[in-house]
């Protein structure tokens, strides 16, 4: 673990933390990119096993002679703020042509962890200030700093993370299916034109743990390029048809 300026940071592998989990007694996570969504269950013990064994040579876990482990302060206090938040904002970045790109913000008594997952490992980020935590979320969407503000047309087309990778892959595959959510053909062909300029694609969605059981509160869509950004209404059920407008200042984006 490191202490940068502003920030603390501590760097866990998807092994480590469900070990700490299991010891800790808290055996549910949400975690961004759920890494254990494609292992069996032998694949899943042996990287707990594995995570167990590098807590300890890194020594964030020591043997107390007993069948308990000590576990190091800090590690401790943030793995509880990863398993108790009491809300939280789990965004994935879809760019055109890469791999997606996971991240959460867990809050627990009015302050956010940061929590990016990338190359198998989780990135913890503890900032001494609201105004860095936004910072840090925002480095980490990679949204364009200075969109323009021109006036253009609202646009409204269904499921955007299925529908912008299907884009990119295949557009008469996207023009099908934007037909299919009941476009006209005309309003499909120039929906499908102007979103062929987006090249990333974000989800925000929150949650709030209600009587031992998540409760999405919200789900939002931010997607451009370079120039300029779009945001989709903030939803809290789900829509046939999400409809973004241009965002011309990004100070005015709620995340979470």
């Amino acid at each position: 673990m490191a202490k940068d300026t502003g920030q603390f940071t501590i760097e866990l592998t998807p092994g480590e933390l469900l070990w700490l989990g299991r010891a800790l007694g808290k055996l549910r996570l949400s975690l961004p990119g759920d890494p254990y969504r494609h292992l069996l269950q032998a694949e899943a013990e042996a990287q707990v096993r594995q995570g167990g064994e590098s807590l300890a040579k890194r020594g964030l876990i020591r043997p107390t002679g007993g069948p308990a482990w000590e576990v190091d302060r800090f590690a401790a206090i943030l793995f509880e703020w990863l398993s108790e938040a009491e809300s939280f904002t789990l965004a994935e970045v879809l760019p055109r042509g890469k791999e997606p790109r996971q991240a959460g913000v867990y809050f627990l008594q009015g302050k956010g962890l940061l929590v990016r997952y990338e190359a198998g490992t989780y990135h913890l980020h503890l900032f001494e200030s609201d105004d860095d935590l936004r910072r840090g979320f925002l480095d980490f969407l990679g949204l364009p700093s200075r969109p323009s503000p021109d006036p253009l047309p609202a646009l409204r087309f269904p499921q955007p993370a299925q529908l912008m990778p299907l884009i990119w892959r295949d557009p008469d595959a996207a023009l099908r299916a934007l037909e299919n959510s009941g476009l006209s053909r005309s309003k499909a062909k120039s929906t499908l034109a102007r979103l062929q300029s987006w090249d990333f694609l974000v989800s925000l969605t929150s949650y709030r743990p209600v009587d031992e059981s998540l409760q999405p509160v919200s789900l939002q869509f931010l997607g451009g390029n370079e120039s300029r950004l779009w945001g989709s209404k903030v939803e809290s059920k789900e829509v046939e048809l999400f409809e973004f407008e241009l965002v011309g200042n990004i100070t005015t984006l709620k995340f979470f």
